[in-house]
């Protein structure tokens, strides 16, 4: 990566954090003043009705279930047994089921527990990029060598860098003053106070931003899975080309909606989605 890049990346990320700041400093904490609903019923109401609320992203997701199934069905008949076919369908099958697992606890209310998922998905959707372009590091891989003991280099080894996600998704992850209370509490950056809810909630913005995070990292997994071995044919294909196209332009909405609500999230998420788009290799 060249120095520019690094540079405006490292800034990208210091404004992040220095915005964050700013507005911690005149917003205060409360928990709410009515009662909270029980918890499982909340999970409930909030998952039956996101089809309701995000239909879009529910049907994206459930084609991309339909994708899955039938490409995941028709790996079997393949006549490859080397070292990495096996890597590849282990990998998918974490990124796919994390990715998964994201967008169940974001239809649930958990923000804050989807991140690890869609962290974990990341990681094994890249590993499966870079054995694409460096099959002979697999069984270094799954010999457990002391190179894959920490996987942060296989980052700067890929076309394009995905280190912003990697941090946006690392910022919220861990146990933040800043980050904490924007995935728990259905008000906006703008506002002084915020309602800290100890359940599942629903905060628009970011609801949209991971669920569609989830259908991304579902969608490379795939595309580098039909990458390795086109079992399935051209309608499959002409699906998964149509699906990058309505995420893209999800994504595309989102962008406008995080500029205007989440200014601060939004110069991250612009350039995180400009750095990463699913396979079409």
């Amino acid at each position: 990566m060249g120095r520019k890049r690094e540079k405006r990346q490292k800034r990208t990320r210091r404004l992040f954090r220095v915005t964050q700041a700013r507005d911690v400093v005149s917003t205060t904490y409360s928990y709410p003043t009515n009662p909270l609903p029980a918890m499982l019923e909340e999970e409930t109401r909030l998952n039956e009705d996101f089809e309701t609320e995000y239909g879009e992203i529910a049907a994206l997701w459930s084609s991309i279930d339909t994708l899955r199934r039938i490409l995941v069905e028709k790996r079997p008949s393949l006549e490859d047994t080397s070292t990495y076919r096996a890597a590849l369908d282990l990998l998918a099958a974490k990124a796919l089921g994390d990715a998964r697992g994201a967008y169940v606890l974001v239809r649930c209310g958990y923000l804050l527990a989807s991140l690890g998922p869609l962290r974990a998905s990341q990681e094994a959707a890249d590993l499966m990029q870079y054995f694409r372009l460096n099959p002979d590091e697999v069984d270094a891989w799954r010999a457990e060598d002391e190179k894959f003991a920490s996987l942060g280099w296989i980052r700067k080894e890929l076309p394009v860098d995905p280190t912003l996600i990697y941090d946006f998704l690392a910022y919220g992850l861990h146990a933040n003053w800043r980050f904490i209370p924007h995935l728990m509490s259905d008000a906006s950056v703008t506002d002084t106070n915020y309602e800290i809810t100890p359940g599942p909630i629903r905060n628009s913005a970011y609801t949209v931003l991971f669920a569609l995070s989830s259908a991304h990292q579902a969608l490379r997994a795939l595309g580098e899975l039909y990458n390795h071995a086109p079992v399935v044919g051209q309608p499959w294909r002409d699906q998964y080309e149509e699906l990058v196209r309505n995420l893209e332009r999800l994504l595309q909405e989102f962008r406008t909606l995080a500029k205007r609500d989440l200014a601060a999230v939004g110069r991250l998420v612009a350039e995180a989605e400009a750095a990463s788009t699913p396979t079409q290799d």
